[in-house]
């Protein structure tokens, strides 16, 4: 499974639990200098929205290490970036173990979303809201089992040429 499809579907599949899907955007797993891959979602407004917030953020490392393939510390693995941003919002040296519990518990609950996401990220690199919400939605109906079996024929279309 493709590391940047899974972090990206974990901070949005937990953005779209905590929030809904008005306030997730697009994501991507075509990055720049800066970043593998981006989850779009609204800043928070106050001290609940930051709160989640930071388990948004945490959810992107959670989502790897539930599928088993989280490089090192977030810091060694690209996920600096989110842990700096929770810092920003809050989350203290003596808080972290506690936001990150339960950003590993909120993956662990929604981890067939998360893996269907990844999936068809993988394949389709870049996904907009409406595209994101409808694989989140379908998934374990027979929409999602299409969509993933869509995006597999898809890529070994391409690969053949």
């Amino acid at each position: 499974m493709n590391r940047s499809a899974v972090h990206e579907a974990g901070h949005w599949v937990a953005c779209y639990h905590l929030r809904g899907p008005s306030s997730c955007g697009a994501l991507s797993i075509e990055g720049d200098e800066h970043r593998l891959g981006w989850a779009s979602t609204e800043e928070p407004w106050d001290s609940r929205g930051a709160e989640a917030e930071i388990v948004i953020l945490l959810a992107g490392h959670a989502a790897e290490r539930a599928a088993g393939i989280a490089n090192g510390t977030p810091e060694e693995s690209g996920a600096a970036n989110d842990y700096q941003r929770a810092a920003e919002l809050g989350m203290s040296p003596a808080t972290r173990a506690e936001y990150e519990a339960k950003a590993a518990k909120l993956v662990a609950s929604l981890w067939a979303s998360v893996q269907a996401l990844a999936e068809v990220l993988t394949t389709e690199k870049t996904l907009d809201g409406d595209e994101a919400c409808v694989v989140v939605e379908a998934t374990g109906r027979p929409a999602a089992e299409l969509a993933i079996f869509r995006a597999r024929r898809r890529a070994a279309m391409e690969a053949d040429g």
